[in-house]
């Protein structure tokens, strides 16, 4: 209970405090911004007798969606129809230290991977798991709001696996296209609003990045293209304190002045129609507010943005899949396609550092005093998490091959903490005992992203049913390669404990008991070996299940067109082509695939 004053105000004192208290409220209810997104059409359609027909239909509203749709709207000609599952994206998405806390089952969809022996035994059930975005923006509406738009060797070997016109010198136009204005007052054009976050958390990042150098990693300007080794201050989806992202730059800022594009939100799409020889797509169902469903003739194409997850469920409901899994649930096979392997995700494991530090109780005061009255302020960054590393962890090495992140909690912060741990889905025996730590002391938490694992999982539809979720069997570190190249990546955090920087500070690694691994002696290569089953997870990266590659390649379900094998007029565009998942976060290179995508569908219609 807060302390009570001693002697109640009455006068000019009490006056102020109400008029702080009313500000304070007044600028939380500020924090939702509705014209910044498109309005609904959704109630139009119900109230809608005829038949609903468009030229371009687009299902999912996520990074890749907005764009494809915002890109086609720009011919007044064609009609576009957006289906998003979700809604706006709740207020707190607006805030981006509050990343951490955006799990809310109402904008997230939450799966789960088959349990396995190699990895996320301290995570609830002993199962990996992911979150995914559902709502204008999707997944890049809850990230952490990193942007780095890949490395060139990524895309260089996109086209060496056969997908022609994805080597980077011919996605560098659409590196420049996503961050520059190419329209005008009376004819906007959808863009990304990038920033630099707010200054946060300086001092650890000095301590870091000092410390890294001292293990000979270079401190470098930027990340991205041909810039690939060291640590760097990343730029990320942020403007004026505030999230951006593709349904805001994309969607919201154009959808006044285009009579042609239409969205509807909270809708499901459940299933594609074909014709007889399923080579034509004619029309797709979809359930809006839950239970009202509707049907949308299309005349050109349809195009799958659904992410990773749902774009290949929703190919294989509809008859387009491995023959195998539809022929065991009864489901029509129109196009026999590896549609659901080739799973990739960025593996990462967590390693904590503890240090001494003052509590300042007025710390979590302060920071919303200055977040809803100025967005200034830590809630207005990403602290630490701004400070991204690549490095090699075997100098043999082409190219980087492990990811650095960083989250910093002050002493006393440990809402923050256990926020996030319990987003994770860590189980309580560990959570609690890091959360404990933090109660009087700092804490650093360390995440280790393995960018190029070699093990590749896969997806099947457990039933016929849209709303039962998939079976996912991730093969997280069922290679040994993929699990020494997180050893060495665990011994070389654990050099940080040896720096002068990190002496200076008193930073020592925790020890989380786990009866297991405590076995072995600490920081030795079996404990490590065994702490990697325990602390490793999804990076919430999922990619590759609707593999890219060239038309006779076995392995590949959508051509370099990205139209899908076998249909004339389906495309996919999401993370899900990507042959293999690029080697930093993937909400940049998404959205040059639905640039690219929407190019290449306006030069495919042209003549029409």
């Amino acid at each position: 209970m807060a302390p009570q004053c001693p002697a109640p105000s009455v006068g000019a004192m009490n006056a102020l405090v109400t008029l702080l208290i009313e500000s304070l409220h007044t600028a939380s209810c500020g924090l939702t911004h509705p014209e910044e997104y498109p309005p609904d059409y959704g109630q139009d359609v119900l109230l809608q007798k005829e038949p609903l027909e468009f030229d371009f239909v687009i299902v999912g509203g996520g990074t890749a969606g907005s764009v494809v749709a915002s890109r086609l709207s720009e011919n007044p000609k064609w009609n576009i129809l957006l289906l998003e599952a979700g809604g706006d994206p709740i207020t707190e998405s607006e805030v981006p230290l509050l990343f951490v806390a955006l799990r809310d089952l109402k904008n997230i969809y939450k799966l789960y991977a088959e349990p396995s022996r190699f990895a996320c035994k301290a995570f609830e059930d002993e199962r990996c798991s992911w979150i995914q975005g559902k709502g204008l923006g999707g997944s890049g509406s809850i990230n952490g709001l990193i942007h780095i738009t890949g490395f060139a060797h990524d895309f260089n070997n996109w086209r060496q696996l056969g997908s022609t016109g994805w080597a980077y010198k011919d996605l560098q136009p659409y590196i420049e296209k996503i961050e520059k204005n190419q329209g005008n007052s009376s004819h906007p054009r959808g863009y990304l609003d990038l920033g630099n976050f707010e200054a946060g958390d300086e001092d650890i990042i000095e301590i870091i990045s000092t410390a890294a150098e001292e293990l000979g990693q270079p401190r470098i300007r930027d990340l991205g293209g041909l810039h690939n080794m060291g640590y760097a201050i990343v730029r990320g989806t942020v403007s004026r304190g505030r999230r951006s992202g593709t349904a805001k730059g994309y969607l919201g800022r154009v959808a006044a002045s285009r009579s042609n594009l239409k969205i509807i939100k909270n809708a499901q799409v459940t299933k594609l129609r074909f014709d007889g020889k399923g080579q034509t797509l004619d029309s797709l169902d979809f359930v809006v507010e839950q239970n009202k469903r509707r049907n949308v003739k299309v005349v050109r194409e349809a195009i799958l943005s659904a992410g990773a997850f749902n774009s290949a469920k929703l190919l294989m409901l509809s008859g387009i899949g491995p023959k195998d899994n539809l022929q065991a649930l009864k489901i029509p096979i129109l196009q026999n396609l590896p549609v659901g392997r080739n799973l990739q995700d960025h593996l990462v494991t967590f390693v904590f550092y503890k240090f001494p530090q003052e509590v300042d109780g007025s710390q979590v005061q302060n920071m919303i005093y200055q977040y809803l009255m100025h967005n200034r302020g830590p809630l207005a960054t990403i602290g630490a998490t701004r400070l991204v590393g690549f490095v090699k962890s075997h100098l043999n090495l082409t190219h980087p091959d492990l990811e650095m992140h960083h989250m910093f909690f002050r002493a006393g912060n440990f809402f923050a903490l256990n926020t996030i741990l319990s987003g994770l889905g860590m189980k309580s025996e560990y959570k609690n005992f890091v959360v404990n730590l933090v109660k009087s002391q700092a804490l650093l938490m360390l995440a280790i992203s393995l960018v190029q694992p070699k093990a590749k999982g896969r997806m099947r539809l457990k039933s016929k049913a849209f709303k039962d979720p998939p079976i996912i069997k991730s093969k997280f570190l069922s290679l040994p390669e993929d699990r020494e190249a997180f050893v060495r990546g665990l011994e070389y955090f654990s050099n940080f404990e040896n720096t002068k920087s990190f002496r200076t500070q008193q930073m020592e690694i925790v020890r989380i008991p786990m009866e297991e691994c405590d076995r072995f002696e600490f920081k030795s290569r079996n404990y490590w070996l065994c702490y990697t089953k325990y602390f490793t997870n999804s990076c919430y990266n999922v990619a590759g299940t609707v593999r890219m590659g060239a038309e006779e390649d076995m392995e590949a379900v959508v051509n370099s067109r990205l139209k899908v094998k076998g249909v004339r007029n389906l495309r996919v565009a999401d993370a899900s082509i990507m042959p293999s998942i690029t080697s930093a976060n993937i909400n940049g290179p998404t959205i040059i695939i639905g640039e690219k995508a929407a190019d290449m569908i306006k030069e495919d219609w042209a003549e029409d």
